[in-house]
Order: C-alpha cells, then sequence, then structure tokens
C-alpha cells in the first residue's frame, strides 16, 4: 500500500498495489479522474511523492483529508 500525493494541488492517493511502479499507474489514473490541469502532464513522475503507506500512515490521513472518491485500487482525498 502507498501514499502518493500529487504536487501541483496536494491531492493524495491511498493506492492497494504491490510495487511502487503499480501505485504510480493507480495514481494518475485516478488523478485523471479528478480532472486535468492545464499545462500539467499527470503522468510525470517527479510530480509525485511516493511513500509506503502503513497504519501509523493511515490514522491522519483519515482524520484530516477530505475524502473525494474512489477507484478500484484507489482512495483519493482532495478538498
Amino acid at each position: 500500500m502507498y501514499l502518493i500525493t500529487f504536487l501541483p494541488c496536494g491531492t493524495k492517493f491511498l493506492v492497494n498495489q504491490s510495487s511502487e511502479e503499480e501505485a504510480l499507474k493507480s495514481a494518475v489514473k485516478a488523478n485523471e479522474t479528478v480532472g486535468e490541469i492545464e499545462d500539467v502532464d499527470l503522468t510525470l513522475k517527479s510530480l509525485y511523492i511516493i511513500e509506503p503507506a502503513d497504519f501509523s500512515t493511515l490514522i491522519p490521513l483519515f482524520q484530516k483529508e477530505p475524502y473525494w472518491g474512489n477507484t478500484d485500487d484507489t482512495i483519493i482525498f482532495d478538498d
């Protein structure tokens, strides 16, 4: 499981994947659901912070971040 943050706007993606590479693919797909940003390539890895998620990551995420939606393997948090 990975927590991925999209730097241009702070959207967070909690992704249920076994590798960082697959997690990024899922986050990009979920980010496309949130919406495009003019002149920003959502597929650029440099626009994301990718970190492994564990129970200590989940507590503040669910307490403080507003739920936006989800895909099959990703929970999206965004204002």
